[in-house]
């Protein structure tokens, strides 16, 4: 088996606003794993606030390279390749992503057919002018949910904004920008009012107690995001949520995500997978997951303007997967 790797910048289409900041791109390392003429590929994306960086999943590709590429069998290298993750969650899973859908090759049980992924996802409005979200209303044109960001707990006018277009059902992300308790839950019942489902991520990612009493009071679901990264912390900390958002990057790749989501089902959450900024070879592998989840939020390819992956496709909330593989030339390399 040859592993190999290529980075890469993926751009926005518009400034990417949050609550902590703005960014025009993302920095990414695509992997690819090679048997007997087929490929495997998976991703990394790497916001900047990450501990991870493209030299770190570089580094750490040198070193699977080095320690696993030898391994007997398929668990044996996926053992070997967990025992080395460390803080690596990223890369870890842009490397178990490839070697999924490698041995799915090996086996004969890839499908390159269109399919179509039952559960739904929802689109990214952002923060922007009233002429930038005009602009994605318009792409997000027949997605049952649109997703915004908000950055005060106070912060009304991009919800007044939007529905001066749409009455379309919202979800709110945070970010973690809310301060204070009481502006929050009064928020939370006019949010409510407006047709909102719920809020992710209010308040810090460590402050689990202000999460709880929140939730408790709030008039809406609160969702973890950046709180709950990985099962450990999901089983030590899910009483302080109403439902999780797994991301793949985050917990260190498809197997993880499957476990996060089973222990979440069990505990009556409600399940999100979502994805980073992320081109359609990320999200291709977190949509395979659909099934297991209420609701999906991957629109990271609509966002980007040199999306270097087909296979995945999102129109009006509905996904189809085909066959995974690079529809621009990319250059990989293994040193």
């Amino acid at each position: 088996m040859k592993l190999s790797w290529c980075a890469y910048r993926l751009n926005f289409r518009h400034p990417f606003r949050l609550a902590t900041g703005e960014r025009t791109g993302t920095d990414s390392v695509f992997v690819r794993l090679e048997k007997k003429g087929m490929y495997g590929y998976g991703e990394a994306t790497l916001p900047p606030y990450l501990k991870e960086n493209t030299s770190s999943v570089i580094s750490f590709l040198k070193t699977i390279q080095a320690e696993c590429l030898s391994a007997g069998t398929p668990q044996e290298f996926l053992s070997l390749l967990h025992q080395l993750e460390g803080e690596n969650h990223f890369a870890v899973c842009a490397v178990e992503e490839a070697f999924l859908q490698l041995q799915r090759k090996l086996n004969k049980e890839e499908a390159n057919d269109v399919r179509k992924v039952n559960t739904l996802s929802t689109y990214t409005l952002g923060l922007g002018t009233e002429e930038e979200i005009v602009e994605k209303l318009k792409i997000a044109e027949g997605f049952p949910v649109l997703k915004v960001k908000l950055q005060s707990e106070t912060d009304q006018q991009p919800i007044n904004l939007i529905r001066k277009y749409t009455d379309r059902p919202l979800c709110i992300d945070a970010n973690q920008g809310w301060k204070d308790m009481e502006n929050s839950i009064r928020f939370s019942f006019w949010l409510r009012d407006m047709n909102v489902m719920m809020i992710e991520q209010p308040f810090a990612a460590d402050h689990y107690e202000m999460h709880e009493v929140f939730r408790k009071k709030s008039a809406l679901k609160v969702i973890a995001d950046e709180s709950i990264t990985t099962l450990e912390s999901l089983k030590k900390n899910y009483a302080c949520f109403d439902g999780v958002n797994v991301k793949l990057l985050k917990c260190g790749g498809p197997i993880a995500a499957s476990e996060m989501l089973r222990f979440a089902k069990e505990k009556s959450m409600f399940t999100l997978i979502g994805c980073m900024s992320e081109s359609s070879c990320g999200v291709y592998h977190a949509a395979e997951l659909g099934a297991e989840a209420d609701l999906l939020d991957v629109d990271g390819p609509l966002l980007i303007n040199n999306d270097p992956f087909n296979g995945f496709e999102l129109n009006g909330g509905i996904i189809r997967l085909s066959k995974l593989e690079p529809g621009l030339e990319l250059n990989f390399v293994n040193e």
